[in-house]
């Protein structure tokens, strides 16, 4: 489900609706790789640290895993996201809307897997907390994306860390194919650039002022859905 929106009102739970018949439009029969014509990313920032041990009660490693799983460290400017508020995490669709230009893009994602482990990486003792989607049929990519959360146990540092492999999806509409093509791997880098900013400017302002402190709007004051519209 791709739509492409010139104006108008979009009728959320509607498209919520929708997603529930979507597809995941990829099949993996071997683990993605470069020769199968995908594309791989991974980044890290570093947040406030914290004592090292178990993570401190509304410290920076708590702080960050809510914007998380709220996914509120995604720039409305350029992508936001919408879903039922009781679906589960693990198994929640979600509606993704991006922005460019005067254009705004409908995108169905489903969460394929939720992240909460202790594990261990170049002798250090990771607490990671985390979640991925995959894309639906009718998305522009098709691929995987994932979003951690992790913290050294032994040192303290907190980081978000975001990883994807990803490919091009076949785009019927010809404009549509075009400025992905143009377009779509400056898109990519921009969203990871504006997220990984606004996750470090959402923590601060929470360590700083508290939760409701943080001056920058969040999901729950752009929209509201609820269940029984989605029925």
């Amino acid at each position: 489900m791709v739509d492409m929106r010139l104006f108008g009102r979009i009728d959320v739970a509607a498209e919520l609706t929708r997603l529930r018949e979507a597809r995941v439009n990829f099949e993996l029969e071997a683990p993605p790789s470069s020769a199968t014509g995908w594309s791989f990313d991974e980044y890290c920032l570093r947040l406030p640290s914290e004592a090292p041990g178990e993570p401190e009660k509304d410290g920076p490693y708590e702080v960050a895993c809510r914007l998380v799983k709220d996914y509120e460290f995604a720039d409305p400017a350029i992508i936001s996201g919408v879903w039922l508020p009781d679906s589960p995490l693990e198994t929640r669709d979600m509606l993704l809307q991006g922005r460019f230009l005067f254009l705004h893009f409908l995108l169905g994602v489903r969460v394929s897997a939720v992240v909460d482990e202790v594990t261990e990486e170049d002798g250090h003792q990771l607490k990671v907390w985390g979640w991925c989607y995959r894309t639906l049929s009718g998305h522009l990519e098709a691929g995987e994306m994932c979003y951690r959360v992790v913290k050294l146990l032994d040192t303290g540092e907190v980081q978000f860390r975001v990883c994807r492999y990803v490919r091009a999806e076949q785009i019927p509409n010809p404009f549509v194919r075009f400025g992905w093509a143009t377009f779509g791997r400056l898109m990519q880098l921009l969203f990871v650039k504006r997220s990984l900013a606004r996750m470090r400017r959402l923590v601060d302002a929470e360590l700083l002022v508290g939760r409701h402190g943080a001056g920058v709007p969040r999901m729950a004051d752009r929209v509201t859905v609820r269940p029984e519209d989605a029925a």
